[in-house]
C-alpha cells in the first residue's frame, strides 16, 4: 500500500511539474524577459508541498525550473530563481503541517491581519515615492511621475480592492466551509499558506538577490512583489481549495 501511494504520488507529481512549466512559460503576463510578472506558475509546486509534503513538493519545485529552464532556455541559468521554485514547495509543506496543528485547538482565521500587513507595508512604500519605475521593463528611464493627485486616486483604488479581496476571501471561506475541507484546515488557511511562502521566497527572498544581481531597488522590488501576490491570492486560493476538495472527494490514496 506504501509502494502504491509513492507510485501515485510520482504521477501526479509529474504531471503538477508539467502544468507548472505550460504556466510559467506561456500564461505570463508580461511575455518575455521582464523583472516582475504575473504568474501561476508557482500554483502546481505549492500544491504539491500541501498535498504530499515538503520533500516532493520541493522535488516538483526543483523538476519545474531544471526541465522548463532546459526545454525552453530564456538567456543565462541562474541558480535563484531555482532555489526560489524549490523554496515554493518545501515552504507550504512544513507550513501546512504546522498550520494543521494549530487548528486542533484555534480557528482563528489570520490570514486577514497578514492581508492588512501587507497592503500596509505596500501603501506607506508607495504615498512615500515622488516618482516610481515602470515594473515590466529593465530600461531605467522608463518611470511614471506620481503628484499627490495620482497618489490618492490610486491608494483609493487599492484601499477599494484589497477591501473587495477581504470580503472575497470571507465569502469563499463561508461558501466552502459548508462542505469537507481538507485535512480539516479553514479555506482561508490556503490562502494564509501562500501569503507566508511568497513572503519568505518574493518579499524576502527575491528582492536581495535582485539587487544584488541586477541593481534593483530593494524596497522597490519588495513593494512589486507584495503587489503582484495581493492581485493574484483569491484566484490561487480558489484553485488551490477546489484541487485539494476534489483530491479528497477522489478517495485517492495520497
Amino acid at each position: 500500500m506504501k509502494n502504491k501511494r509513492h507510485i501515485v504520488r510520482i504521477a501526479i507529481s509529474a504531471l503538477f511539474i508539467a502544468i507548472s512549466i505550460i504556466l510559467t512559460r506561456f500564461f505570463v503576463f508580461p511575455y518575455g524577459p521582464t523583472p516582475f510578472r504575473l504568474t501561476l506558475g508557482n500554483v502546481p509546486i505549492i500544491l504539491g508541498g500541501i498535498l504530499f509534503g515538503p520533500l516532493y513538493g520541493g522535488i516538483i519545485g526543483f523538476g519545474a525550473d531544471i526541465i522548463g529552464a532546459n526545454l525552453f532556455p530564456s538567456g543565462t541559468f541562474l541558480v535563484f530563481p531555482f532555489i526560489s521554485s524549490i523554496l515554493y514547495g518545501v515552504i507550504p509543506g512544513f507550513f501546512f503541517l504546522l498550520i494543521r496543528k494549530i487548528r486542533e485547538k484555534n480557528n482563528f482565521p489570520f490570514v486577514y491581519p497578514f492581508v492588512i500587513t501587507l497592503f500596509a507595508v505596500a501603501i506607506i512604500y508607495f504615498s512615500m515615492q515622488s516618482s516610481i519605475k515602470y515594473p515590466f521593463s529593465f530600461a531605467n528611464d522608463a518611470v511614471w511621475t506620481l503628484d499627490n493627485t495620482t497618489k490618492i486616486i490610486t491608494i483609493t483604488i487599492a484601499i477599494l480592492v484589497v477591501t473587495g479581496l477581504l470580503f472575497a476571501l470571507f465569502f469563499l471561506e463561508k461558501r466552502l466551509k459548508k462542505r469537507d475541507t481538507y485535512k480539516n484546515v479553514l479555506p482561508s488557511d490556503y490562502a494564509l499558506t501562500i501569503i507566508v511562502t511568497e513572503l519568505v521566497v518574493d518579499v524576502i527572498y527575491t528582492p536581495i538577490w535582485k539587487n544584488l544581481y541586477f541593481g534593483m531597488p530593494y524596497l522597490f522590488s519588495l513593494f512589486m512583489h507584495i503587489t503582484i501576490l495581493l492581485t493574484l491570492l483569491l484566484f490561487k486560493t480558489t484553485l488551490i481549495n477546489l484541487i485539494a476538495y476534489s483530491f479528497k472527494k477522489s478517495n485517492i490514496d495520497i
